[in-house]
């Protein structure tokens, strides 16, 4: 039986940002019939002995405001069953630990749509978390004006196919939305008579049973024609499979930051291949 998500954590730090993307996450939970866990990590630098007694005196209040921000959540999402948690120390420590102790199915992010550098493009803590946990991420870009679900492009470079386990998020969001989804490659050239490799056939076999269709691109700059995909088609969601750093790292390099701030307003579902 395929894996479904059944626990959702979604960070939250109050700002407007993760605000909306924590909206989109609970009514994401609510269509999945999931439950959340809501986040908020706090820091203060510890210098003495006397801060260590500040910090323990903080996390009484931490916990009255993001318990308070639950109960909003909670009138707004009455069907969705969730809780509240407030940990002191490095938020992507601390998330990337939660994923694990609390068998987390996906994680819902908030970042903010900068042009400057990586970190900027998706905030510091959502980059970093990107290589830090082995869950499902759904990163929510700060243009994003509503999350919904008809047209999905998955990337992919047919360099392996994982097991159906991988992609039992996708497949539960295909289930659920009734979406259609573009299976897109691109390459720098594309010889017409090229035979269909293993790896896509198998590919084309797991996703039979959607509404799918196969794009091959020819393009030198395959991060550039991955947007310019998503933005021709109206796609509400790109799907990106990662087992090595390095593909993340090309894939949002910090040449392309103008480019992929006009496209910040696509969702990203970021599926772990296990190793």
């Amino acid at each position: 039986m395929e894996n479904k998500i059944k626990r959702i954590l979604i960070p939250i730090d109050y700002s407007p940002n993760a605000t909306q993307a924590a909206i989109f996450g609970f009514g994401l939970a609510e269509q999945l019939g999931a439950e959340v866990l809501l986040f908020h990590a706090y820091h203060f630098p510890l210098t003495t002995s006397e801060d260590m007694v500040y910090v323990a005196e903080m996390k009484d209040g931490e916990d009255e405001k993001l318990e308070k921000e639950r109960e909003k959540f909670q009138q707004r999402f009455k069907k969705v069953k969730m809780s509240s948690l407030v940990e002191y120390g490095s938020a992507v420590d601390l998330i990337a630990s939660l994923s694990e102790r609390k068998d987390i199915d996906l994680i819902v992010m908030g970042t903010k749509g900068e042009t400057s550098a990586l970190d900027a493009v998706l905030g510091s803590v959502a980059s970093n978390t990107i290589n830090s946990v082995n869950c499902p991420l759904l990163i929510i870009p700060e243009e994003t004006k509503e999350f919904k679900l008809e047209e999905i492009l998955f990337a992919t470079d047919y360099h392996s196919t994982p097991s159906r386990e991988v992609y039992a998020p996708l497949f539960q969001l295909l289930d659920k939305s009734g979406a259609s989804i573009d299976i897109v490659n691109v390459k720098p050239e594309i010889e017409l008579e090229d035979m269909p490799s293993r790896e896509e056939i198998r590919t084309k076999n797991m996703f039979k049973d959607y509404k799918f269709s196969h794009h091959f691109i020819e393009a030198e700059n395959v991060e550039e024609a991955l947007f310019d995909f998503a933005v021709t088609n109206h796609c509400d969601l790109m799907v990106i499979l990662t087992k090595h750093y390095s593909l993340w790292q090309r894939i949002w390099h910090t040449s392309l930051a103008k480019k992929l701030s006009l496209h910040s307003t696509i969702p990203l579902l970021i599926l772990h291949e296990k190793s």
